[in-house]
């Protein structure tokens, strides 16, 4: 898979995998990073069985969440990169299937924007088995092929 860096110097890199944040992992990021035009998922259960939890538009990280069969919210993912080192968090970026990602440490790259909307699941806020994440390893394997 090729990506470009900022400096738009082609580079090689080796995508291990897709996933969304954790509640961990998204209130590690600066405000500034978490913000978005729209509310996001996170992998992590929310307040009960039909609720997983979210950021919200401005930042903040929701424990609450929303429902997961009747709500659309913004899927904004992370790629595991393993092969590329000694970047800086928050700071540099690259371009990966014609989508912006910072880095954010752990070789974790978070898409700068939204990429699609979809509701988590249409039962259950266990991401394992959510087809959430089946529509987030799919939309990678269609663009790995290309």
């Amino acid at each position: 898979m090729k990506a470009y860096e900022f400096i738009k110097r082609e580079i090689d890199v080796n995508i291990e995998g897709i996933t969304l944040l954790s509640i961990e992992e998204a209130e590690e990021l600066p405000q500034t990073v978490r913000v978005c035009e729209e509310s996001w998922w996170l992998r992590t259960p929310g307040d009960g069985s039909d609720c997983a939890a979210v950021v919200r538009s401005g930042g903040s990280v929701d424990y609450i969440g929303y429902d997961v069969y009747d709500c659309f919210a913004a899927v904004r993912p992370a790629l595991k990169i393993a092969n590329i080192k000694a970047y800086r968090p928050y700071e540099d970026k690259l371009e990966v299937f014609r989508i912006n990602w910072i880095y954010i440490g752990d070789n974790l790259w978070l898409a700068e924007e939204p990429i699609f909307h979809s509701e988590f699941d249409e039962e259950s806020n266990n991401y394992e088995k959510s087809e959430i994440k089946k529509e987030l390893e799919d939309w990678l394997k269609k663009r790995e092929i290309t």
